[in-house]
């Protein structure tokens, strides 16, 4: 997989800083143990992780799960001291069974969340050692057992009763917990005999279903299927005869409506036996009913869902529902549009199902080998968007689809003509979240006639497989524009970090807006719940760009604060003022590229006030308007604090991209001024500018010798808005021989003007240069109307400073649409003696 880098990846490897590894401290989680715990209990919890000092407190998603520090006597000390990264927690009986999250909170700041699985069921640790069957830890049915691969090749073997005629399911959550853990899981009887194993069935985790055939102990073995082991590699095993459900179907539900869905699983009272998979077990099915809300497209309703980077612009609903006496958690996506269920036989392309558009078509590949058809009628130059969901929404189905169009030849015979395959979703190259690929397929469709056309949608792998779990949504709708958002914690690359606002600093928030249908307007993004002393003024992600951060700041006084916040995105779209809450996504590895399974949705926003900044870039600059092509000189303001001394790179970059040119602030300079230059070509629209400052900082950590150690710190501005209008002219200047000229004598630079957007009136030429340049002058050329070119004389004097000077540019100053403007173009320029 590609990597992708954000605008400030891609602007500070213009400065060739430093990898994550050498930054500031910033709190982030690398596992908790155990995962989880049950209704009514108090568990014994650890926690590790990375720059965890003077961790206090952790923070749950639920109010009705907390946690206190253990503590212990400690010689000298009159009162008994935390025991570092243990702690007691206790969940409430009314805590609804569920997946949570926690985020520890500390002197750097508020953690990544890591998940914590609340259940109704008893729930133990395994005994170690357990590496073999006769060393099995015992458990039993109706429980919850957690451990850990804690080295490579580790295995953890299970023991449990059972009696015959029980279908026991043992489900792992690996994956789904943040584990690292990709665990092959195998059932066997006394006699050593294997009846079940499974790997990557639910997503990355592996479930096992066996009809036990004899009472008697039955053992279950546990291992990473690469052999690899750490405290990070932990697992969590769910032990049941009781209902269970793998899939829903469908898996979409109309939004405001209440649909009937069928629970697809095992165990399910008053079910029905819809298919037998190859290890002999019997799948079933029980119908049911969810209710989808009218616009869940925030974060609230996702709370329980476990959604990979690949399905952060679906709409998610996760609800629990009543089964027999029990109740089971069913996770679905929800449209805007109506949900029609494929009906069989849809199989014959002579036969296929008939679609009225819009419409939501819900799929099975069911059984192996099923090809499904539709049809559909299009008027000349209408405009389609024909989408499938699969690998997004959580199934294991890899959709491919055929468009084609129906004719009739002369013999009244209907033939096929293929206009289009739709597979696989590419990498986009500039997003920030790793799972922005998938195999599912999108693609706009425009009609060239009047006609009806046929899908063909089939599973890439259906010669070999085919059950009722390999759902699919096939879409087709017009066109709608809307976006969707989501916040990334980073630095260099997306880190498994938290957020952190350093006092008297600033503290980017990437934001990345998830574009749909074509919509390229810009995105206003704020923020809500912030509290006194931290504040983020609005930014634009500008016209047809996909992402920008926010940016935190923290008075030098501010009050200690650790909690959620919520952002929103606020954008025009035709004659409607579309509001799209943001959604929080997480890394849970170091380093780049990250695999899509890597990267998940979380459940809230969280922010926390950290120790003071040792530098602080800003700038009084808010707004500018601009032509394409002009230079934007930003005034630029240093603070220097924690015995930083040093000198500051600068950077300009309107995301994604960074400008063209640095400065470098000079080690006694607290103001400067930066350049920013528009390129002549680039689109007109509403943007937010940064500048982005980079240093060498002493680290508050020290070497092995007790030496401080300098790590490189980032430092981004507050945004400044622009204004982008059309240019009236595209300026390109003819510099003879690089740019040299002797002291004492001079260069004639020819300038070709390029007129554009009607501009026809006359220009004046000058010279601009940066500050500490002396000795170089051109005298202003005026160019008439309608004349395309003029020429500077560049004169340096005997005395002019010598080298070679960065931002230096021919400036042309014109009247256009009723105002004074300027276009800037660099230009080399080398004095030498």
């Amino acid at each position: 997989m590609s990597c992708r880098i954000s605008w400030l990846a891609v602007s500070l490897c213009a400065l060739s800083v430093g990898t994550a590894e050498g930054q500031l401290p910033t709190i982030r989680l690398s596992n908790v143990f155990p995962p989880g715990g049950r209704q009514g209990t108090q568990v014994d919890f650890s926690i590790a992780g990375v720059d965890l000092d003077a961790v206090g407190r952790l923070s749950f998603t639920h109010p009705g799960i907390a946690a206190v520090a253990k503590t212990k006597p400690v010689e000298g000390q009159p009162q008994p001291q935390p025991v570092p990264n243990e702690f007691t927690v206790t969940i409430a009986a009314d805590v609804p069974p569920g997946v949570y999250e926690v985020r520890a909170i500390g002197l750097y700041g508020s953690s990544n969340p890591r998940r914590f699985v609340v259940s109704a069921a008893p729930e133990s640790v395994e005994v170690e050692p357990n590496d073999a069957q006769a060393q099995s830890t015992t458990t039993a049915l109706e429980t919850v057992i957690h451990g850990r691969f804690a080295a490579a090749r580790d295995i953890d073997w299970l023991q449990f009763p059972a009696t015959a005629g029980q279908t026991v399911i043992a489900e792992v959550l690996a994956e789904r917990i943040d584990s690292r853990a990709d665990v092959a899981l195998e059932l066997y009887n006394a006699a050593g005999q294997m009846l079940g194993n499974s790997r990557d069935r639910v997503g990355l985790d592996s479930l096992v279903a066996v009809k036990i055939p004899a009472d008697g102990t039955y053992f279950l073995r546990l291992y990473d299927f690469a052999y690899g082991g750490s405290p990070d590699h932990v697992w969590r095993l769910v032990l049941t005869a009781g209902p269970h459900v793998e899939a829903v179907f469908p898996n979409v539900v109309t939004q405001n409506t209440t649909a009937t869905v069928q629970l697809i699983g095992h165990n399910l009272p008053g079910s029905q036996v819809i298919a037998q998979l190859p290890q002999g077990e019997a799948l079933e099915a029980l119908a049911s009913s969810i209710t989808a809300p009218a616009d869940p497209v925030g974060i609230a309703d996702q709370a329980h869902s476990f959604v990979r980077g690949a399905g952060t612009a679906l709409d998610w609903l996760t609800a629990s529902l009543p089964v027999g006496t029990a109740s089971v958690s069913a996770t679905v996506n929800t449209s805007p549009w109506p949900v029609l269920v494929e009906a069989e036989p849809n199989n014959d392309p002579a036969a296929p199902q008939t679609l009225t558009t819009p419409v939501e078509v819900a799929g099975q590949f069911s059984p192996r080998g099923d090809v499904d058809y539709f049809t559909f009628a299009a008027q000349k130059d209408a405009v389609f968007w024909i989408e499938t969901i699969a690998e997004r929404a959580g199934s294991p189905a890899d959709p491919f689809v055929m468009l084609q169009r129906l004719a009739t030849n002369d013999k009244q015979e209907t033939t096929a003509i293929d206009l289009q395959e739709i597979d696989d979703t590419p990498v986009r190259a500039d997003s920030v979240l790793a799972g922005a690929a998938s195999r599912d397929g999108v693609f706009r469709f425009v009609a060239p006639e009047t006609a009806t056309y046929r899908l063909q949608v089939r599973d890439l792998y259906g010669e070999s497989r085919g059950d009722p779990r390999l759902t699919y949504r096939l879409v087709v709708r017009p066109e709608t524009p809307d976006f969707r958002l989501v916040a990334l914690p980073m630095f260099l690359v997306p880190q498994p970090w938290g957020a952190i606002v350093r006092r008297g600093g600033h503290t980017p928030l990437m934001i990345e807006a998830l574009r749909k249908d074509g919509f390229a307007g810009p995105i206003e993004l704020s923020v809500e719940g912030l509290p006194p002393g931290i504040t983020c003024p609005p930014a634009i992600i500008g016209t047809g760009r996909d992402g920008a951060p926010l940016v935190f700041t923290a008075t030098e006084d501010c009050a200690d604060f650790a909690g959620p916040i919520r952002i929103v995105g606020r954008a025009k779209i035709g004659e409607a003022d579309v509001v799209r809450e943001c959604r929080e996504a997480t890394t849970l590895v170091a380093g780049a590229p990250v695999p899509a399974q890597w990267t998940r949705l979380a459940q809230d926003h969280a922010v926390a006030v950290g120790p003071l900044a040792p530098l602080r870039v800003s700038t009084s600059a808010t707004s500018a308007q601009l032509v394409q092509g002009q230079r934007f000189e930003v005034p630029i303001e240093i603070a220097r604090r924690e015995g930083f001394a040093g000198a500051v790179t600068l950077v300009a970059s309107l995301p994604p991209k960074p400008l063209e040119g640095q400065i470098a602030v000079a080690d006694a300079q607290t103001s400067a001024t930066f350049p920013a230059q528009l390129p002549a070509d680039f689109p007109p629209g509403t943007y937010s500018l940064y500048i982005v400052g980079t240093a060498k900082v002493p680290s508050p950590r020290k070497d092995d010798k007790g030496n401080v150690i300098a790590v490189d710190t980032v430092e981004v501005t507050t945004p400044i808005v622009l204004q982008v209008a059309p240019g009236p002219l595209v300026l390109a200047p003819e510099v003879p021989g690089g740019g040299a000229v002797k002291q004492g004598a001079a260069i004639d630079v020819p300038v070709k003007l390029t007129r554009r957007n009607e501009f026809a009136g006359p220009v004046t030429l000058d010279l601009v240069l940066p500050a500490g340049v002396a000795g170089i002058q051109a005298a202003e050329v005026v160019v008439p109307a309608d004349q395309a070119a003029g020429t500077l004389h560049i004169a340096a004097a005997a005395d002019a400073t010598e080298g070679t000077h960065a931002h230096v540019a021919v400036r042309a100053r014109m009247e256009f649409a009723g105002r004074m403007v300027e276009v800037h173009q660099p230009i080399p320029l080398v004095v030498q003696k």
